[in-house]
């Protein structure tokens, strides 16, 4: 039995996003000039996607969340650049153990995640009950709205191995540079993120091996949602290759028409198994 942890909260519904998302469309139109004068969304846009409940899309449902992304880039593009990146952390923090996303999540179902996945720029080392982190990081989109931040740091081993790792830190305990003067994507806050031997609990911690364990992350055994991930990863590398044979030429005609249909039936065929193994869909 799936249980909704108790809180002021409620279960999203996708079609319900996609209405408040169109709904946000012409104030994200309006705030726009002011978020790419500011280098990131105001704390007004701010507020707005917290009480739209877009910043929950992708959160495990026993959270709150929503199972479905759409697309709200129409109303301001740097917005909807840190959105994106916000509901992508959602997931990944799914693979977290319990106790880090109820201290994620518990007090603030719709706190906003922004991170960083660049293997060897962190260096962590191990103590007693976590790790310290040192390091900086480039291109943390929305950085300065975030509630917590991911990092990735290497620690090595008993073995003198590195170990590649993902820590959640606090926004509060991050230096944030002023560094993102872009032409594109002004708004987006990607900036240059520091940290100075600050001391990350070991249950906010994963490591890249757990992240890559086929569905056996520590989060897999709360949220069942995480599965989703390989139909997932699938169809967005069938549109990045629809994308790049847009523009490609070939004489093979009836093979390139065949290829995407066939990239698609295969999406479409794994989520049919992934509805008839859990009795949801994605």
């Amino acid at each position: 039995m799936e249980t909704v942890l108790n809180a002021p909260r409620s279960v999203l519904d996708s079609a319900d996003l996609v209405a408040a998302a169109e709904a946000m469309i012409p104030f994200l139109r309006e705030k726009a000039p002011e978020t790419n004068k500011l280098r990131r969304p105001s704390d007004t846009v701010r507020a707005r996607l917290k009480a739209a409940g877009l910043a929950r899309v992708w959160q495990p449902k026993r959270y709150g969340g929503a199972d479905i992304l759409r697309a709200v880039g129409r109303g301001c593009g740097s917005t909807a650049w840190i959105l994106a990146q916000n509901v992508q952390h959602n997931l990944m923090l799914a693979n977290w153990p319990e106790q880090a996303q109820d201290e994620i999540w518990g007090e603030m179902p719709d706190a906003l995640v922004s991170g960083i996945l660049i293997p060897g720029v962190g260096k962590a080392v191990k103590v007693d009950g976590g790790y310290t982190l040192s390091g900086r990081w480039p291109f943390v989109s929305g950085c300065q709205i975030a509630d917590w931040i991911i990092f990735t740091g290497d620690c090595v081993d008993s073995e003198g191995k590195p170990e590649e790792l993902h820590f959640v830190v606090p926004r509060e305990q991050v230096q944030i540079l002023d560094t993102w003067y872009t032409i594109g994507l002004q708004g987006s806050s990607s900036q240059d993120c520091t940290l100075d031997d600050v001391f990350v609990p070991k249950h906010m911690t994963v490591s890249m091996h757990d992240l890559k364990g086929h569905g056996r992350s520590p989060g897999s055994k709360v949220n069942r949602g995480v599965a989703i991930q390989g139909p997932a990863l699938r169809h967005v590398r069938l549109l990045h290759w629809l994308r790049r044979a847009g523009n490609r030429r070939s004489s093979g005609g009836l093979l390139r028409r065949q290829r995407p249909q066939a990239g698609r039936h295969h999406v479409r065929q794994q989520r049919g198994q992934l509805h008839d193994a859990t009795g949801e869909g994605c």
